[in-house]
């Protein structure tokens, strides 16, 4: 058992050995080996502490799981996420949290996002979720450019909007939002300011992939962003 600097031994359910370093020992890969002998190893498993409820609010200037997967991401100065127009327009920064989503019903991803006025360029901000690939992935947010809030899928190349509906939205204004995923009826419900905007029924399980946030062709502001069983 490995947690930060220090080490346990455990042998059928006792400690043996314990050791702290000077040092973290949790930053590499870990296996099994041997030393001038044959070993016969079986019912080898790594496993960590759940990540959930996940929380990042970037004010140490750092976004630790974040993967940064496609575009610029930057902490800035103020503490916030920026993602900046990405390759063919698309800009993720996800945490691999799947692993800790088997066997949930119910996931609630939270997050502020703003977006900004950069000419030539769209104005959108979503939170990205059920992400399998670059190419593969859900999403729900903000389309101020067009006054609409919107949720769907990006696949293969493909925007695809599920669900709309049209609103002013004001650029450079942080809105809270709210994704509520219910796996036992596939649906995805979005919420801003606590109020709900859409919902749309899916055919099969969203906790498939990673969770994160997204922009289309923009560059957009984030804060707060959080991962909570419900």
């Amino acid at each position: 058992k490995v947690n930060g600097n220090t080490v346990d031994v455990i042998l059928d359910g006792v400690q043996k050995i314990n050791r702290a370093y000077g040092s973290s020992i949790a930053d590499g890969e870990v296996g099994i080996g041997n030393r001038a002998t044959d070993t016969v190893f079986d019912d080898f498993r790594v496993s960590r502490p759940s990540l959930l409820p996940y929380s990042e609010n970037f004010d140490d200037g750092v976004d630790d799981l974040f993967q940064r997967n496609l575009g610029t991401w930057v902490v800035n100065g103020a503490g916030r996420y920026v993602g900046k127009k990405g390759i063919n327009g698309r800009t993720v920064s996800v945490v691999p949290i799947e692993d800790d989503l088997v066997g949930l019903d119910v996931i609630e991803i939270n997050a502020t996002a703003k977006t900004r006025e950069v000419l030539g360029q769209g104005k959108n901000a979503f939170i990205v979720y059920d992400y399998i690939d670059e190419n593969n992935f859900k999403f729900a947010g903000l389309w101020d450019g067009i006054d609409q809030w919107k949720m769907g899928r990006y696949k293969n190349g493909q925007w695809i909007f599920n669900a709309s509906l049209d609103e002013v939205i004001d650029t450079d204004v942080e809105y809270n939002l709210t994704v509520r995923i219910d796996n036992t009826t596939f649906t995805t419900t979005l919420f801003v300011n606590g109020v709900e905007k859409l919902s749309y029924q899916y055919l099969g399980n969203l906790l498939n992939g990673d969770m994160g946030l997204g922009t289309k062709n923009a560059d957009s502001v984030f804060d707060n962003f959080q991962i909570v069983s419900a």
